[in-house]
């Protein structure tokens, strides 16, 4: 196992870069950390979309040796693996006391180009505007991760429509390379995108009258 003070971008899974939460000056996120050993890495990222997560890729066999012996000695239980489905399975079956969770599946979305242009009524939202989400939320994603005021979110893009309705969100929140989005969902992440993508920022969660 080695600790890296940098991921190496070069064909490195989304899920991984994800995790690291880079930053501009292109220094991992706070408190993230890189594990490796063969052919597997592992990025371990505290409060991770609401979670302390450890984003794994690699070989099987790898994989099992560096988070059941070494990442999740270092980090602790409260630490949740998510990856490929194979490989996840993999590690519950060898990693003791290692489960997996209910529910739906862990997704997160990507796109690698930027849009061409700003949808018209897209815009970042003020601190009314961030009030008006809440009842969006309320009605549409209670039980979202990300939401105004939460930690890890930095800021708000909405779409509204003629009259002045707001429609849909996009979070700035746990930044990544890309999102997407469908209907007025695909309206508001390509407003938002396009004021990221020029950083190297992007990944949104979303919600909306959909």
């Amino acid at each position: 196992m080695a600790e890296a003070d940098e991921l190496d971008t070069a064909g490195v899974a989304g899920h991984l870069l994800w995790a690291a939460q880079r930053r501009p000056d292109s220094q991992l996120g706070p408190g993230v950390r890189v594990f490796r050993h063969g052919s597997a890495t592992a990025v371990v990222s505290p409060g991770l979309s609401g979670r302390d997560r450890i984003a794994v890729d690699g070989k099987e066999e790898d994989a099992l040796v560096l988070v059941r012996d070494e990442v999740l000695a270092a980090t602790g239980p409260g630490y949740r693996p998510f990856g490929d489905t194979e490989l996840i399975a993999a590690l519950v079956r060898g990693t003791p006391g290692l489960t997996a969770g209910g529910g739906p599946e862990f997704l997160w979305m990507e796109t690698t180009a930027p849009p061409p242009d700003v949808p018209e009524g897209v815009v970042w939202l003020d601190g009314r505007g961030e009030k008006e989400a809440a009842t969006v939320f309320d009605d549409c994603f209670p039980d979202s991760y990300a939401q105004p005021g939460r930690p890890g979110t930095h800021r708000w893009a909405g779409a509204y429509d003629p009259d002045g309705t707001l429609l849909a969100l996009a979070g700035d929140a746990w930044l990544g390379a890309g999102m997407s989005g469908r209907k007025f969902g695909a309206a508001v992440t390509r407003g938002t995108r396009s004021r990221l993508t020029g950083s190297g920022r992007g990944r949104v969660g979303v919600s909306g009258k959909v």
